[in-house]
């Protein structure tokens, strides 16, 4: 067997009717499940054990009978039944709140204009300030036209253009620096399904990487890490699907079914470098 396509319903400690049951899948006659069923995961998602995230089923019951489940408590807390539909958890040191799922550091913080608050050690927490604040507690008003980022930093925008232009070209230049030998400089898409299309930029040991383009393998680097004086070598691309391509000492052309992917790269003295897809 070399793939498995069972795009069909799903049953988990039995069946609704045993002849459902191929007579080559058991030795003998195919008996239903017996036992308790905590934690349940498909290709990476968990499913939820509830009367709610199952599509049907006969006969299934609460494995104790009272409100207490698998991770109703988190970081370690333990549950304790208050009632047959209730329940209270008992949290380790470091953890408060109703399910465990707040930092005793967080609590009560100084945080301010919806900033979230982080624990960064065992007596301390920071503040994870919304765009256009800063400060320690995001107090202080701020503007940017360069923007920084700290290693937990993001900004999300949205394509202004994305219901006119033609979905078989993507553009995008920017400028940076890097600090770091490995990070995502940008994210474009969504990846939920083998299906879903998305772009990624960034760094990988140092090297200039672009990887899956409209569903394909498509993975490109500068020879030479980032921050080298000298002017680069020319671009190298790796792929699962066919594909022309023509390269020059800084210019690269891909082709791949339908989408067309065109950039540039140059890499400065002050480890800066120039992007344009």
């Amino acid at each position: 067997m070399t793939t498995l396509d069972v795009a069909t319903d799903i049953f988990v400690g039995g069946v609704s009717t045993l002849s459902f049951v191929s007579t080559d899948a058991t030795e003998g006659e195919p008996m239903s499940f017996t036992g308790g069923l905590r934690e349940l995961i498909l290709n990476g998602e968990e499913l939820e054990l509830t009367e709610l995230g199952a599509v049907s089923g006969a006969n299934v019951g609460d494995w104790d009978g009272t409100a207490c489940g698998y991770k109703v408590c988190q970081n370690g807390g333990r549950c304790k039944p208050t009632g047959s539909d209730s329940f209270t958890c008992i949290c380790p040191p470091l953890w408060t709140g109703p399910a465990c799922n707040q930092s005793i550091n967080c609590v009560n913080n100084n945080c301010s204009h919806g900033s979230l608050c982080a624990p960064s050690n065992i007596s301390s927490y920071s503040c994870m300030c919304p765009l256009g604040w800063g400060g320690m507690y995001c107090d202080k008003q701020i503007s940017t036209d360069i923007l920084r980022f700290v290693g937990n930093s993001y900004v999300k925008y949205l394509d202004p253009r994305y219901d006119t232009r033609n979905l078989k070209r993507a553009q995008v230049s920017f400028s940076f620096r890097a600090n770091s030998n490995d990070s995502l400089i940008m994210w474009m898409g969504k990846a939920e399904h083998e299906d879903d299309d998305y772009l990624t930029v960034g760094l990988e040991g140092g090297h200039l990487k672009i990887a899956d383009l409209s569903s394909h393998q498509l993975e490109c680097c500068l020879e030479g890490p980032i921050g080298k004086k000298e002017r680069p070598n020319p671009m190298k691309c790796s792929h699962l699907q066919s594909s022309w391509q023509h390269q020059t000492s800084h210019e690269f052309v891909v082709l791949v079914g339908c989408c067309n992917l065109e950039f540039s790269a140059l890499l400065h003295s002050n480890k800066s470098v120039f992007i344009s897809l």
